[in-house]
């Protein structure tokens, strides 16, 4: 039950910051050498 809980806090906390933090999708990676933090998954970047 417990790792339900934590499980449901760190996606409710994942989201939020996703929504306060403004991002933009990149296509490529290249495109988020200039960013200062970068989440890369296959093509899909998300620059912050």
């Amino acid at each position: 039950m417990d790792a339900i809980l934590k499980f449901v806090y760190t996606l409710i906390l994942y989201l939020f910051l996703l929504y306060v933090v403004p991002f933009h999708r990149c296509e490529k990676d290249e495109d988020c050498a200039h960013a200062q933090m970068a989440q890369c998954v296959l093509t899909n970047c998300i620059c912050y």
